[in-house]
C-alpha cells in the first residue's frame, strides 16, 4: 500500500486547496492498493481513467468521481509523489474492505472550511481526500490518534515521512 500525493500545478482549485489546507506542494492524495488485492474490487467499481494505471482510492470532487471511489490512475506521469505505507496483507485487506463500504460517499466541501475556520462544521457522512486516506490507514492500524478531518494532504505527507 502506498500514498500518492498530487503535486502538479493543476487548476485554480488545486492552488486554493494547497493554500487553505496547510501550505505545501500537495493538493490531493490517493491510497494506492497492491495489485495483488485488485481481485477484491469488482471491475464495475473501478473508474477506468488510465488503462493499466494503478488501483487508487480516495475522495475527489472532480468528475467522474464526485466522492469516494476507486480509479485507475497513471502515477508515472510526473504529477505524483509516492510514499510506501508499511502494512501487511491483512491490514491492507481491511483498508480495501472499508474503501468498498465507503464507495459513493459524497465529497466534503464544508469539511475543507475547517482548515480556515477551526469551528467550521464537519459533515460526518462526507469525505475529502486526505480524510478518507487517514480513515483507511487507521483501519489498517496506523496513525492512531490522528484526527482525519483535520488532516490535509500536506500534513499527511509530513506524518508519514
Amino acid at each position: 500500500m502506498r500514498l500518492a500525493l498530487y503535486k502538479a500545478p493543476g487548476t485554480l482549485a488545486n492552488k486554493l486547496i494547497r493554500m487553505a489546507t496547510h501550505p505545501g506542494p500537495y493538493s490531493h492524495c490517493e491510497i494506492v492498493f497492491s495489485e495483488a488485492l485488485r481481485h477484491l474490487v469488482s471491475p464495475d467499481q473501478i473508474i477506468p481513467h488510465d488503462a493499466g494505471g494503478s488501483l487508487c482510492y480516495s475522495s475527489s470532487s472532480w468528475t467522474p468521481r464526485k466522492g469516494c471511489a476507486f480509479e485507475n490512475i497513471n502515477l508515472a506521469d510526473g504529477k505524483w509523489d509516492l510514499i510506501d505505507i508499511p502494512v501487511d496483507i491483512a491490514q491492507e485487506s481491511a483498508a480495501v474492505t472499508l474503501a468498498i463500504e465507503d464507495i459513493g460517499r459524497e465529497y466534503d466541501w464544508l469539511g475543507l472550511g475547517g482548515f480556515l475556520l477551526p469551528k467550521f462544521p464537519h459533515e460526518r457522512q462526507k469525505r475529502f481526500c486526505s480524510e478518507e486516506c487517514v480513515n483507511l490507514m487507521q483501519i489498517a492500524g496506523l496513525l492512531p490518534g490522528v484526527i482525519a478531518h483535520k488532516t490535509s494532504p500536506n500534513s499527511l505527507s509530513r506524518l508519514l515521512t
